[in-house]
């Protein structure tokens, strides 16, 4: 189990549906976070006896890891006595991208000049990115690049931070949490996470 639903789900109670047919059929079910059970209850009953809880795999040795911070600053032009928040991946409003601005803006304006975001990553063509985007571009304390991150760049944005930011609405596991703990980049998570604790 990956997640408790789909990202985005068009049709959330068929999705449903199928879950709970998958889990009354199923020998086992691997779980990837102890939080699985707790998280999906309210949607589904996962039987312990068939549970199978490895964790989220590492990325080590998957992209190359050979930067400095002070080389990865210095190659996307962020000074180095900043704090610089970084989200990374594909841009899309389950990931709480907009909120995430919201609540970057008014840190930036209890501590100006202290902090930086930096979003990294191809965004979506919803509306509600488009919109982060346009007010993420107008603020000089954000550093937005807005396409596909290359296997050979990884590195620079993970090396550059001081803490990656992952407050997706919905989530149990995350791809982009376990690329930033590989780099050993401390994540920022909500308490509805999988992986908070």
């Amino acid at each position: 189990i990956h997640n408790v639903l789909p990202h985005e789900s068009r049709w959330p109670d068929v999705d449903l549906e199928i879950r709970r047919d998958i889990v009354s059929r199923a020998d086992r079910i691997h779980i990837m976070s102890p939080r699985t059970t707790e998280l999906c209850a309210p949607h589904f009953d996962l039987p312990a006896d068939k549970l199978l809880l490895l964790p989220h795999p590492s990325y080590r040795g998957a992209y190359p890891s050979t930067m400095t911070t002070s080389q990865a600053r210095t190659s996307l032009g962020i000074a180095p006595s900043v704090n610089v928040f970084l989200t990374f991946g594909r841009i899309r409003p389950y990931k709480g991208t907009s909120e995430l601005l919201e609540a970057f803006v008014r840190l930036s304006e209890r501590e100006p000049g202290r902090h930086l975001l930096l979003i990294a990553g191809q965004p979506s063509n919803d509306d509600e990115i488009k919109d982060v985007i346009s007010r993420a571009a107008l603020r000089p304390d954000v550093l937005l690049v807005d396409r596909q991150i290359p296997d050979h760049e990884v590195q620079v944005f993970f090396r550059a931070a001081d803490a990656g930011v992952y407050p997706y609405r919905l989530s149990l596991n995350s791809g982009a949490v376990a690329l930033g703990l590989t780099f050993g980049l401390p994540a920022v998570l909500p308490t509805t996470s999988g992986e908070a604790g």
